[in-house]
């Protein structure tokens, strides 16, 4: 079962993991070629207002459960204003440090083609508490697998001081896909974690087998991890995740909502003063990530105040341990990307069949996103250089990002207690 397949690649392929910042001027270049074949199972646009109701803490929104990108959630309010018409997993493309494969894993069929079941009474985390298991249409699976799984688990303290301690939990709703290889395959875990304090973070584990093995020595492109059946070397290449996520924020509703770059800069006249800025985007474009000034970017209100007289926004955190740049895509050389809202643009759907990568090219036009319905496209990349604990069985590797309120609030939402 674990004698692997052998793979012929490429030497001197480098991986190129640089964070820097620059605007992509010049959008008619993401443009990809007209032979790039659409996906063949087209499956019908979101229905935003649809799904499964869930009211917890503070939190109300709906999922669904769909085809290709599995759970999907929708039309979010947190302490009873909109956050988001809907969030979900866009693509996982997983490029091979030899150059070849590259797989865009949804368009492989995502998880209707893929599924992982989970096990009923296995499968929750022991720290949950009243695990629930559904279907995929949010009926309560009886049986002994689900779709999806929502348990509430504890975090620990949010706050702890003077004041005294604000305990912390959070609602976990997941499910899993399986890509299958050779003997074994990817497994991928998709968490969806709200916070009692305002916070919502999208999380993904990749664990299974490590796929496109080779015999032989290893190189800078990958690692010997151990020896098959036979006795002879396995050579496991390294590969990056890339795991895009498709936000429609609509910050206290749709309208007036504008998205905005973080920068944390040294004054140019004294280095040892320090300012944080916020830098609106005017037009369609993206962006890449930047350590030096701690790069984030916000979708803010700007007709929705607090009480302190600030715009209401959320604010993406990013996550990961780096950045992918690709030659093979041109919007893989970008981390964040900002578009004007339209029904139609939604990939691997009966109103655009295109896989994820060369939509997202073709909706980066220029349109004007200030005060207006705007969809982030977020880009969680990590890298996996094999290592000999990986085989043969690859123990969970879990990243991350955060939705955090801005001003969304008008003051902390904990009440700690002494």
């Amino acid at each position: 079962m674990r004698t692997p397949l052998l793979l012929f690649f490429r030497v001197g392929f480098a991986f190129a993991f640089a964070f820097f910042s620059i605007a992509f001027s010049s959008l008619a270049s993401f443009a990809q070629d007209e032979n790039d074949l659409p996906f063949q199972m087209p499956q019908e646009p979101p229905d935003t207002q649809a799904g499964k109701l869930v009211e917890w803490e503070g939190w109300k929104f709906r999922w669904q459960f769909r085809d290709i990108e599995g759970l999907m959630i929708n039309d979010v309010f947190y302490q009873g204003r909109q956050v988001l018409k809907s969030i979900n997993l866009a693509e996982i493309y997983v490029p091979y440090a030899p150059g070849a494969p590259r797989p865009e894993d949804f368009s492989l069929g995502g998880f209707l083609a893929n599924p992982m079941p989970l096990q009923i009474g296995r499968d929750c985390n022991a720290a949950g508490t009243g695990c629930k298991p559904f279907n995929r249409d949010g009926s309560s699976a009886l049986g002994s697998t689900a779709d999806v799984m929502m348990h509430e688990e504890p975090i620990g303290f949010l706050y702890a001081g003077t004041q005294g301690r604000a305990p912390g939990k959070m609602l976990v709703l997941w499910s899993m896909v399986h890509f299958k290889g050779l003997g074994d395959g990817y497994t991928y875990v998709v968490r969806w974690k709200f916070r009692n304090d305002g916070i919502l973070s999208p999380e993904v584990g990749a664990t299974g087998g490590l796929q496109h093995l080779g015999i032989g020595a290893g190189t800078d492109a990958g690692l010997v991890v151990g020896t098959s059946d036979t006795g002879e070397a396995v050579f496991a290449p390294s590969h990056v995740h890339n795991f895009y996520f498709r936000i429609d924020f609509d910050i206290d509703g749709a309208e007036s909502n504008v998205a905005e770059e973080f920068s944390y800069e040294t004054d140019p006249t004294d280095p040892q003063i320090a300012r944080g800025i916020w830098r609106p985007f005017e037009r369609e474009t993206g962006r890449v990530l930047s350590e030096n000034v701690f790069r984030s970017w916000r979708v803010k209100n700007s007709k929705s105040l607090n009480s302190t007289g600030r715009a209401r926004s959320y604010h993406l955190m990013p996550g990961g341990h780096g950045a992918w740049k690709d030659g093979g895509f041109p919007v893989c050389s970008g981390d964040f990307f900002i578009t004007k809202f339209r029904a139609t643009e939604f990939p691997y759907s009966a109103t655009d069949n295109r896989r994820m990568l060369s939509a997202l090219a073709n909706y980066l036009n220029n349109e004007s996103v200030m005060e207006t319905d705007v969809v982030a496209w977020y880009r969680l990349s990590f890298v996996h250089h094999p290592r000999t604990e990986d085989w043969p069985s690859q123990p969970i590797v879990w990243n991350s990002f955060e939705l955090m309120p801005r001003d969304f609030l008008d003051a902390s939402p904990l009440q700690p207690k002494p």
